[in-house]
């Protein structure tokens, strides 16, 4: 009777370390899973991050902008809510003109970047840069010819096109290439932000009727007023 007591408790101890055994074998298997989990989700962000530092490297943005983001203090709720609401119609397919007037350091700027910034894309111009990429891109040895450019800029996903007005003496080449591309953005359905210190009734007049007729059924105009955010 002893002996069977004895081999019933051997029988169980040899149970419990076999059940102990494969415990550890599964809890071994489950911290290495939950290891690699961790290891690809670290480097998922990583490949993230290294995507988003090389938009804003060729985006065409100035590195004082890289931070730009709509959870800025500077913006009211109200606008934050305009500026997602933007976003969620962009990332739905939906090719809205947004417009932004105001005086020199309202913002303008950082709007549209910042709407840039949080969808991790988009191809920022100012309107004096683009004359100058236009003018040397047929050049001996230039990458990009002007038809190029001109294509590239008329279907990149996000365009925003910012100084518009700066240089009034060039006014109709300018509402020239701000027809091109916006008739060309229009029908491909593409987003675009237009940026101007002109005020709305000029603002119209300057870019013409062709370009209002555009865009009228499908824009969002926000006007940024106060004094300039830039410090004296």
């Amino acid at each position: 009777m002893l002996q069977k007591a004895s081999d019933s408790l051997d029988n169980a101890l040899n149970g419990f370390v076999e059940r102990m055994t494969q415990a550890k074998e599964e809890m071994s298997k489950k911290e290495e899973t939950e290891k690699t989990k961790n290891i690809y989700e670290e480097l998922a962000e990583i490949r993230k991050k290294q995507s988003f530092q090389s938009f804003q490297e060729t985006c065409g943005i100035d590195k004082a902008f890289y931070g730009a983001t709509i959870e800025s203090p500077i913006f009211t709720e109200e606008m934050k809510k305009q500026l997602l609401s933007y976003i969620d119609s962009i990332k739905n397919g939906n090719g809205q003109f947004m417009i932004l007037l105001g005086k020199v350091g309202t913002g303008k700027t950082y709007t549209a970047i910042s709407i840039m910034n949080a969808l991790g894309y988009g191809t920022y111009l100012d309107m004096p840069e683009m004359e100058l990429k236009l003018n040397t891109a047929d050049r001996f040895g230039s990458q990009e010819t002007r038809e190029a450019l001109m294509h590239k800029w008329a279907n990149c996903r996000l365009l925003v096109l910012d100084e518009i007005g700066r240089f009034a003496h060039k006014k109709e080449k300018e509402q020239e290439i701000l027809f091109y591309l916006i008739n060309k953005r229009y029908q491909n359905n593409r987003p675009t932000i237009l940026c101007s210190n002109l005020e709305g009734a000029e603002f119209s007049q300057y870019v013409g009727e062709a370009v209002i007729d555009r865009i009228r059924s499908r824009r969002i105009r926000i006007d940024l007023n106060g004094e300039s955010k830039r410090g004296n």
